[in-house]
């Protein structure tokens, strides 16, 4: 009977051998990367409100930081993912606990879904879904697991199970919170929660670009789909460039009212991860690539306080576990096809 080696061997020279082999790449980077992380993690900082931005490179907030007072000189650190899996990963680690159990959670990211019901599948990625890794799950034990479960932050709200996605006036229904969502329930539970800490991940810039799209009713293929479209030459990069800075300056927006509504002496924003628009001939973003358009994500410090010139209307109630179609539907939207 052959070992699990050999099987592995064989599937490596069957179907698609680059898919395969990044396969292999992405088992031995994360097995790696489980033990020893690249990158710097976000509570090695001193903040109390960190902004998460999805996907937002540090040249993007640099090219509308002239727009937005509280964007006043853009850094930038080694962020621990190229996805945002990854990112959370390696980010909500048990060496960070007492920290987390300080912090309250809002995210529009399905993917934080994982520390819900643990165990984590640490391979769990779409683009390696079809692969050897898929047959043996087995090798998630190679894995260091370190990811603490949602239950050990001080609160955690996933957003993205907690909004209405089909109830927009301008009728397009997304498969994610928009950001004046985000913010409503950011600045409930910055009123009311008692906590050192709090991290809000906004879902935007990420895809489907929705700034200008509001205003027609629906979205441009570029605008839904951009990276596909880059690739299959049906729209270029400026066009799709000029989209990604909308859906950019349609969350920065909501994060103004965020903190004209919020009380944090210490803020910080930040990203998960960046975005590839063709460099080196990729697109979007991929578990361990190290190309610096990924890695290197934009640092802004910054001051909240609270003028109470905006009142949400929302409550914070956390759902139950019963929303698997809905997550997958959430990750298809947002370019993870399984």
């Amino acid at each position: 009977m052959p070992s699990t080696a050999e099987k592995l061997c064989r599937r490596l020279y069957s179907g698609s051998a680059a898919r395969e082999a990044f396969a292999l790449y992405v088992l031995l980077y994360t097995t790696l990367t489980s033990r020893y992380p690249i990158g710097m993690n976000v509570f090695e900082a001193d903040w109390d409100l960190l902004i998460v931005l999805d996907a937002c490179r540090a040249d993007a907030l640099r090219a509308v930081e002239e727009e937005y007072s509280f964007v006043d000189g853009v850094g930038e650190i080694r962020s621990i993912g190229s996805t945002s899996k990854e990112w959370i990963d390696r980010t909500f680690t048990e060496s960070y606990r007492e920290e987390i159990e300080q912090t309250a959670y809002l995210t529009a990211n399905p993917f934080a879904n994982q520390m819900r019901e643990p165990p984590i599948d640490y391979l769990g990625y779409s683009s390696v879904s079809e692969t050897f890794l898929a047959e043996h799950s087995e090798l998630n034990r190679l894995i260091k697991d370190t990811t603490v479960s949602a239950d050990s932050f001080a609160s955690y709200d996933p957003v993205f199970f907690s909004i209405d996605t089909g109830a927009h006036e301008d009728g397009i229904e997304t498969s994610m919170p928009r950001p004046e969502e985000m913010t409503d329930r950011a600045i409930v539970a910055g009123r009311e929660r008692d906590v050192d800490r709090m991290i809000i991940h906004y879902m935007q810039p990420h895809q489907p670009f929705l700034a200008a799209a509001s205003e027609r009713s629906y979205l441009e293929p570029w605008e839904s789909d951009p990276f596909d479209s880059l690739r299959r030459g049906e729209a270029t990069i400026e066009t799709v460039w000029g989209a990604y800075l909308d859906n950019l300056r349609y969350v920065l927006d909501q994060v103004a009212v965020l903190l004209r509504n919020v009380d944090a002496p210490r803020v910080a924003i930040t990203a998960d991860h960046g975005e590839l628009f063709g460099e080196l001939g990729l697109y979007s973003h991929a578990v361990g690539l190290l190309h610096p358009k990924l890695r290197s994500v934009p640092w802004v410090e910054t001051t909240a306080h609270d003028t109470h010139d905006y009142t949400p209307t929302v409550t914070l109630e956390t759902p139950g576990n019963d929303h698997e179609a809905d997550l997958s539907e959430q990750l298809e939207a947002l370019g993870y096809k399984q």
